[in-house]
């Protein structure tokens, strides 16, 4: 199970992949995104996600970058753990999202037309037509 803090954090160097940012950076995006951050609680956090093997943290010139560790097997759990919660929290705040959702997803499951546009062109969608 993991921290308040340690969700934020997780959550936030997932939405910045690619755009890798500093502790420092780190704090302040937190802060912007959740509306409190304190460098302190985000430095320990951090090390404890480092002893867990979720996060490896860079040294780029004076600045620590921490970046989510890929080698972890377990890191696509976490990451999924990350956004049931923030789908939990989301249907929490917005129940009758629930129904909407639920509306949306059993009128997608009906269609077939997904299947058929991947094989139209297929050399251009990379996959190959079935032989049979």
């Amino acid at each position: 199970m993991i921290s308040g803090t340690e969700f934020k954090i997780i959550d936030t160097i997932s939405r910045e992949i690619g755009n890798p940012i500093s502790i420092r950076g780190l704090t302040t995006e937190i802060k912007r995104e959740f509306g409190s951050a304190h460098y302190p609680n985000i430095y320990n956090a951090l090390l404890g996600l480092k002893d867990k093997n979720i996060i490896q943290i860079e040294k780029q010139g004076n600045a620590s970058i921490p970046l989510l560790n890929f080698s972890n097997y377990l890191l696509p759990d976490t990451l999924i753990e990350i956004e049931l919660q923030k789908k939990r929290d989301f249907l929490q705040k917005w129940p009758e999202a629930q129904f909407l959702l639920s509306n949306l997803d059993q009128e997608l499951s009906a269609l077939s037309f997904i299947r058929s546009i991947l094989l139209i062109e297929p050399e251009h969608t990379g996959r190959t037509p079935n032989p049979d």
